[in-house]
């Protein structure tokens, strides 16, 4: 019997949900998300990357300027990133630094992914080359995809650690890009809608992350497979769809030409591209193993790179079988090959040959990838007991399934329970990853703010054993001392720390900001305009630049810096202040006075600044 496909027409399309059946389903799709993510992501707090990306980004207070949230700081996980960055800065302008509001967003971003991926995987198993083997259950086939990838603990970094947006937004938009390329086979009166929403969301994704990239050569590939038999056939019926979609690498281009992360990623940095492409045939291997059993889960991995085949003598010639089997499977045009296809090509950015030196493995990175594995995994089951002998043997396998769901369901929710702090998280990371510096780095750092100070500097220091060059843990144990009152220790560790790295601004502000509290006003000037002229942007470096001045009695001077902290982080009563005191002794007093009023809305029982408006206005 022929099975009974089902049919959609424009837009409709695209919303599932028009139909009862799929409406169930959606619904059953988002409950499940929350089930597993609420309230355990909500109540996380910002982690690692957050505080350069959010918290202590200067950008996000300047709005929609275009040079404001339109570009993060360099070297931060959002630099060049500018959609994803935006979104970032919606987050700030509507709840500022309180981090559900942000991931609240993510998840939301999440449970679209998980429609997307129903939607898109219902549209491919109808399209002419799938129809006769899975149209007629292709939304309940789908549906399984979405469920099983949306539960799975693979996709739980890119939802509770804010700042990987760029991953799961990224994952929207190359999904939203093949549905809409999926609407535009169908014809009719609705294509350059179809088109239009390819073409979009290809650009938006382009502005999420570089992953991107593959978006118009999968669509074509999709096409050539699926649709039209052929390349050429492909182009000649839809060439202005894909001229649009080669378009949205010019947007990609500009951003990656502008080096917002080079010190991070790219050729040149201690990491040859045949090095990084032997570790990752290692890390692939790795994560694919992690799909089937996912355990350990890792917030931060330390991955020994490979500097010779002989160090991955499995790895190598198991990446080398599936890669040459994809190729073998696309070649002869056969479906198969699409799921290695989408795999490699999503991956291909951040794991093959250009390395990023600070992050050679991470579980982020099969966020989408995951999706095409086990739409792989599902199709291939369900042509397996298309073929038994005993009727009905395909439901029975939603037993199982169900059972899978929901054990990936749980290990992801005892998962999310390791965010539910910063010092959780870290120990995790380092019973996981004992020998790795900048776990053990890490977690000093959360023990340190954590008021943990004695075993915050025993891990510091196990990170120096480790990695006598890590700067970032001199700098830490530098504040360490500080809390101990070991000034001149404090002051040590700072030196070491920008001896280490000279262009560490955070290193240099705390050795200035700790020579004014010393009274070196001159050693604690030339400490911070360097911090200042380092990172621009560094508000509490703008700050103690500004401070130091106005101590010195060089008011004039200190209204610049602390003029330029307010506007980088709003909301600092006490910095207003400093900020109206020096306009205040540099004769500004109607400019003092509107300082103090700021002072007192932000912080009515601000008595100083009351009597302070006072004087103003008697002067």
């Amino acid at each position: 019997m022929t099975p009974q496909v089902s049919r959609y027409r424009g837009f409709a399309g695209l919303w599932p949900a028009a139909a009862t059946g799929n409406a169930l389903r959606i619904a059953a799709l988002v409950v499940a998300v929350l089930a597993v993510y609420v309230p355990r992501a909500l109540e996380a707090p910002f982690l690692h990357d957050d505080q350069a990306g959010i918290e202590t980004n200067g950008h996000l207070a300047r709005g929609w300027l275009p040079d404001g949230s339109f570009w993060a700081p360099k070297e931060t996980t959002i630099a060049g990133r500018p959609v994803a960055a935006m979104t970032i800065a919606a987050n700030y302008a509507l709840g500022g630094l309180r981090p559900w509001g942000y991931h609240a967003v993510n998840v939301a971003i999440h449970i679209a992914v998980a429609w997307a991926v129903m939607a898109l995987a219902t549209r491919l198993f109808q399209t002419p080359r799938l129809t006769e083997t899975f149209g007629g259950l292709a939304p309940q086939l789908a549906w399984w995809i979405a469920l099983i990838w949306a539960v799975h603990p693979l996709t739980t970094m890119p939802v509770v650690y804010v700042i990987q947006r760029t991953e799961s937004l990224m994952s929207l938009f190359y999904v939203l890009t093949l549905l809409g390329v999926a609407g535009a086979w169908r014809g009719g009166r609705h294509v350059r809608g179809w088109v239009l929403l390819a073409v979009a969301a290809c650009a938006l994704g382009m502005g999420c992350k570089e992953s991107m990239v593959s978006a118009p050569l999968m669509a074509w590939l999709l096409d050539r497979t699926l649709v039209s038999g052929s390349f050429i056939a492909a182009w000649r019926a839809r060439r202005g769809l894909y001229l649009g979609l080669a378009s949205t690498w010019i947007i990609l281009g500009v951003l990656v030409a502008a080096q917002p992360r080079g010190q991070s990623a790219g050729l040149g940095l201690g990491v040859s591209s045949w090095e990084y492409a032997l570790t990752q045939a290692q890390v692939l291997l790795h994560m694919f193993r992690l799909i089937c059993w996912p355990d350990p889960l890792v917030f931060a991995y330390q991955w020994p790179l490979a500097r010779g085949v002989g160090d991955v003598p499995w790895s190598l010639p198991a990446m080398a079988i599936l890669i040459a089997a994809t190729a073998w499977a696309a070649a002869r045009n056969r479906p198969v090959g699409l799921v290695g296809a989408w795999t490699l090509m999503i991956l291909a950015p951040s794991s093959s040959v250009v390395p990023i030196v600070t992050e050679v493995a991470s579980e982020h990175r099969m966020y989408l990838p995951l999706a095409g594995l086990l739409a792989g995994a599902v199709a291939v089951t369900w042509r397996l007991l298309a073929r038994a002998p005993r009727p009905g043997a395909a439901r029975v396998a939603a037993v199982p399934a169900s059972l899978i769901v929901i054990v990936l369901a749980g290990v992801s929710y005892v998962r999310l329970g390791d965010y539910r702090d910063a010092v959780t998280l870290w120990r995790d990371t380092v019973a996981k990853q004992p020998l790795s510096a900048e776990a053990r780095e890490s977690l000093g750092v959360v023990l340190l703010a954590a008021g943990q100070t004695d075993e915050a500097v025993e891990q510091l220091h196990k990170a120096m054993d480790l990695e006598p060059r890590l700067f970032n843990a001199c700098y830490n144990l530098g504040a360490a001392m500080e809390q101990r009152r070991d000034m001149e220790r404090a002051a040590a560790w700072y030196r070491r720390a920008v001896e280490l790295n000279p262009a560490y601004a955070p290193a240099w502000n705390n050795l200035g900001a700790l020579a004014v509290r010393q009274g070196r006003l001159r050693d604690a000037r030339e400490a911070l305009e360097r911090a200042v002229q380092l990172s621009p942007n560094y508000p509490l470096a703008q700050f103690n630049l500004g401070y130091a001045l106005y101590a010195q009695d060089r008011w004039d001077e200190a209204v610049g810096p602390l003029l330029r902290a307010v506007e980088l982080r709003p909301n600092m009563a006490s910095w207003r202040h400093y900020l109206g005191l020096a306009l205040a002794k540099a004769g500004r007093l109607a400019e003092a006075a509107t300082q103090f009023e700021q002072v007192l809305r932000l912080d009515p029982d601000h008595e100083d600044a009351r009597e302070n408006l006072r004087q103003c206005h008697e002067r």
